[in-house]
């Protein structure tokens, strides 16, 4: 998916094109986009524009106004989307610090924390990680840790 927007001008033949991409992830985000260029650029005399929705590598929702936009793509930087488990982990004070290490060694990304009579976590692990992550935790805890698959936001 595209990191930022990213605008990109060309002239061809003595004509400009004004090229913008952007991330949109529903097909009403697209064209609220579109709207938004054709409003900045009321005086153009055409507007081409294209989008794909949904999950990276899926077609099922997609809407095109010609092919223009396609020289712009090389130009936008991307980023590697993770998918995440989350889960809620529960710790005493002697084990965050084995705690933190473990989350780093993983990446996985620490979504909320408090602090009260425990230590308490929502941490997204990489799908990759998260099939050991319980025991891991375990291992690093003296099986001392509570993780459950995330609900609501721990408290």
């Amino acid at each position: 998916m595209p990191a930022r927007a990213r605008r990109v001008e060309d002239m061809v033949a003595r004509s400009r094109f004004v090229t913008t991409l952007a991330h949109a992830p529903a097909p009403q985000d697209a064209h609220a986009v579109v709207d938004a260029v054709r409003d900045e650029f009321s005086d153009a005399t055409h507007h081409c524009w294209a989008f794909v929705a949904g999950a990276p590598g899926a077609t099922t929702q997609i809407g095109l106004s010609d092919a223009g936009v396609v020289h712009a793509l090389p130009t936008i930087p991307n980023e590697v989307k993770t998918v995440r488990a989350r889960f809620d982990v529960v710790v005493g004070y002697a084990h965050v610090d084995a705690v933190r290490r473990l989350l780093g060694e993983v990446g996985a990304a620490v979504e909320a924390e408090s602090y009260g009579e425990d230590v308490r976590y929502r941490v997204g692990v990489p799908a990759a990680e998260a099939a050991d992550f319980a025991g891991r935790l375990a291992d690093v805890t003296a099986v001392e840790a509570r993780v459950d698959p995330a609900g609501d936001p721990p408290g």
